[in-house]
């Protein structure tokens, strides 16, 4: 389950931050670079 380019956000514990095709609506790190979900 994997993307096509293995670049996916993921949160520190690995678990993927894909929700239904959507990310998940509320802050989360990846590579130590603050990201902002709508």
């Amino acid at each position: 389950m994997d993307a096509p380019n293995g670049a996916q956000p993921r949160l520190k514990n690995g678990d993927p931050v894909i929700v239904e095709g959507k990310l998940i609506p509320r802050r989360y790190k990846v590579d130590e670079v603050d990201h902002f979900a709508p």
